[in-house]
């Protein structure tokens, strides 16, 4: 399995389209992890997911993301998990522990603001890791 985070400054890049670096994490069966940073100089966000769909990644940890972006990351079949935000050592260590996203949620996905307080999320599961 692998999963790429888009980064900025050690931190999940606040939009991807526009995130210029990922680290990808590839996780062996005997349990040892290796970790590649890639630059994600290309001009579209087509191209961006193009990128990472070739390196073999099979699930996406972002910020915000366009729709045109996040319909070209599921059309790969990539899993798709928007909208998070923090420092990357400590939402990779979530998602690998099955953490609760709500933690590392982006400011305003936390809570949606209806009547009835219910929790609401800006996309993803409440749950993530794998």
């Amino acid at each position: 399995m692998k999963l790429a985070i888009s980064v900025w400054n050690d931190r999940i890049a606040p939009v991807f389209d526009a995130s210029e670096s990922a680290v990808v994490y590839s996780f062996q069966t005997d349990g040892s992890v290796e970790k590649i940073f890639f630059s994600l100089s290309q001009e579209t966000v087509q191209e961006k997911v193009g990128f990472l769909y070739e390196k073999g990644v099979t699930a996406l940890i972002c910020g915000a993301i366009s729709e045109k972006g996040s319909r070209e990351v599921l059309s790969k079949g990539i899993e798709l998990i928007p909208f998070v935000a923090g420092d990357i050592t400590d939402v990779l260590n979530a998602w690998t522990n099955r953490s609760s996203k709500i933690e590392y949620s982006m400011p305003g996905c936390r809570f949606a603001g209806n009547r009835n307080r219910k929790q609401r999320r800006c996309g993803g599961r409440r749950k993530f890791g794998r």
